[in-house]
């Protein structure tokens, strides 16, 4: 059997060897084997009598504080990165709900704006209709009035021929009565 003793080491938080895991769990075996009360190899714990186990211990202790202190960093690292990837992507989310939301404005705006040409269009097209309306409804009154002007012009020249015919024929009519004197 060979003199020198080779610790079995697993990587930290690999379950440890053999199915015996957990980071402090081959420190506690060597506890067991080597503390005090003298088990196994004989002796009353650390005074010296296995320098190399107490070199041993003193690396392992030292190597699972770092192992401890870089696993806290990568938690932290870890930890920045979710909560830069969560900012990133609440910052992506209200981003999106932004473009949304302007693309919304952007389509309502045109609507409002399509549908006040539309109106301002049918109002102007209602008041040149109203007022052709009205050019037209002018020259149809001054087209009646001339008809009841010159309706009354006939009417008059009629009445008045009716009364120089009724006088002309009442002339004619005194004459033949009464015819005038023998010339002399």
């Amino acid at each position: 059997m060979d003199s020198e003793f080779t610790m079995p080491v697993a990587p930290v938080n690999s379950g440890g060897v053999g199915g015996f895991g957990g980071d402090w769990a081959w420190i506690l075996l060597l506890l067991v084997l080597f503390g005090g009360g003298g088990f196994g190899f004989g002796g009353g714990g650390f005074d010296g009598a296995y320098p190399w186990l107490t070199a041993n211990m003193n690396n392992g202790f030292r190597d699972q504080a770092i192992d401890t202190s870089l696993t806290s960093i990568g938690d932290k690292l870890v930890g920045g990165q979710m909560e830069a990837m969560q900012t990133a992507f609440a910052f992506q989310s209200q981003l999106s709900q932004c473009c949304c939301d302007n693309r919304l404005a952007t389509v309502q705006t045109q609507n409002i704006v399509q549908s006040e040409g539309a109106a301002t269009r049918s109002a102007i097209q209602a008041g040149v209709q109203a007022v052709l309306d009205r050019i037209c409804q002018d020259k149809i009154d001054a087209k009646n009035e001339k008809i009841v002007e010159l309706t009354n012009r006939i009417n008059s020249l009629e009445a008045n021929n009716y009364v120089q015919n009724a006088l002309t024929a009442q002339t004619q009519y005194v004459i033949g009565l009464y015819p005038p004197p023998a010339a002399v």
